[in-house]
């Protein structure tokens, strides 16, 4: 797959992927690990560790994690200034059109239905990562 950021000079790039499940997480990673540095959280509380510690390029989020509502926590990075500019993409089973408004509501990006086509993932995510540098 040719590279989304063929025309960019930006920095290695860092991509957290908040999955509880570890087959759709190496899933999202394989379309991302060529293009960024991939961290997993398997929990919310282990996902606002890393925010804490870096600042990732994108925020890969599956609202259906085992510790809480993905889209409260979503939410919630909205309201905090440390957080609010983060780009954020749901990655989800959820398909319905009730789904996909509370996802945008809660604030996210870009709202993507598994199953997922590796290279417009990634061409989306490298989208959603230059409008957010911006």
């Amino acid at each position: 797959m040719p590279s989304p950021f063929a025309n960019s000079a930006s920095t290695p790039a860092m991509a957290l992927i908040v999955d509880a499940n570890s087959v759709e997480y190496e899933q999202i990673a394989r379309c991302l690990q060529p293009f960024y540095r991939v961290l997993q959280a398997s929990a919310l509380g282990e996902a606002m560790t890393y925010l804490r510690q870096v600042q990732p390029t994108i925020v890969v989020l599956d609202p259906d994690m085992p510790d809480g509502d993905g889209f409260e926590w979503l939410r919630y990075l909205r309201s905090n200034p440390a957080t609010q500019g983060l780009v954020v993409a749901c990655v989800t089973h959820r398909s319905s059109v009730r789904d996909k408004v509370t996802g945008f509501m809660a604030g996210a990006d870009d709202y993507v239905v598994f199953p997922i086509d590796p290279e417009t993932f990634a061409y989306r995510v490298a989208l959603l990562a230059r409008i957010g540098r911006r």
